[in-house]
C-alpha cells in the first residue's frame, strides 16, 4: 500500500524559513476552507495549462490544514512504475504557496510506501 501525504511543518522548521505563505485557519473555520486534492487521469508536463489540465480520475475531498501537522490524503495500492499527477486546489479562499522541500522537516505532497 502507498499513501499520499501532505507534510506541513511550521515555517521555522523548514529548510528555508519563509518557504510558504498560508492565509491561516480563519479561512478554514469561517469559510469552511481547506485543500481539495485530486488524482488526474494522466501525467502532466510543464506545457500543461489550466485550460489543458487532464480530467480528474479520483477526488479525495477537502482537508483542513494547519502548520505543524501531516495529513494522509489517500491510501491505496502502489502505482509502481507509473507516473501520477495530482492537483491541489483551494477551498474557501485558503491560500497555501510553498516550495516543496526535503529539509529537516519536509513540506509538500509525497507518495510513501506504508
Amino acid at each position: 500500500m502507498c499513501s499520499l501525504i501532505l507534510t506541513f511543518p511550521y515555517a521555522t522548521e523548514t529548510a528555508f524559513p519563509g518557504a510558504f505563505r498560508f492565509t491561516g485557519v480563519e479561512h478554514e473555520m469561517l469559510r469552511n476552507g481547506g485543500l481539495n486534492v485530486d488524482l488526474l487521469s494522466e501525467p502532466v508536463s510543464n506545457a500543461v495549462t489550466w485550460g489543458s489540465m487532464p480530467e480528474m480520475a479520483e477526488h479525495y475531498g477537502k482537508t483542513a490544514i494547519v502548520p505543524g501537522n501531516a495529513y494522509t490524503i489517500s491510501t491505496k495500492e502502489c502505482a509502481s512504475g507509473q507516473r501520477l499527477a495530482y492537483e491541489a486546489s483551494s477551498v474557501g479562499d485558503l491560500i497555501l504557496e510553498y516550495f516543496q522541500s526535503t529539509g529537516p522537516k519536509p513540506i509538500g505532497l509525497w507518495i510513501v510506501k506504508c
